[in-house]
């Protein structure tokens, strides 16, 4: 049954729908930054330092592992900005969740409101054939003791 709150719902559940899909892109960009740390981690642990050679090597990598640790912080910020993102979109979310809610309880009493006026008339129509019924019963028998 249609209510002129049914498009507004309609309009509430769309927007709960994409914001749900944008928290599932942000939880998979966060998966994906959270896979590129553990690689990274596993890149530093696994640059052996030389005990003995040249200093222009270890120069060399301490060099490489200075870089590693660089992109390391950079991003563990990046996931930083992204959680953020992330609880910014769910309170978000929450909001529309509490919109749609309110937009579903409004269509389902205005549709009891159409189905108590649809009974009530229908109870009327069941009251005026009622009576007719009743006069055309009575009626005709008024009319024979008159005549």
């Amino acid at each position: 049954m249609k209510t002129k709150f049914t498009q507004f719902l309609r309009i509430k559940k769309e927007a709960l729908n994409e914001a749900e899909r944008a928290i599932l892109v942000v939880n998979r960009e966060i998966d994906r930054m959270q896979e590129e740390i553990a690689s990274i981690l596993r890149e530093i642990a696994s640059i052996a330092i030389p005990s003995s050679g040249a200093y222009v090597d270890f120069l060399k990598i301490q060099a490489i592992k200075k870089a590693h640790i660089d992109e390391l912080e950079f991003k563990k910020l990046d996931l930083a900005h992204l959680r953020e993102k992330r609880q910014r979109m769910q309170e978000q979310l929450k909001l529309l969740s509490l919109e749609h809610e309110k937009a579903k309880y409004l269509d389902k009493l205005e549709i009891q409101k159409m189905l108590a006026l649809q009974k009530r008339q229908e109870e009327l129509q069941m009251d005026e054939v009622s009576l007719l019924l009743y006069n055309t019963r009575n009626g005709s028998s008024q009319f024979k003791e008159e005549a």
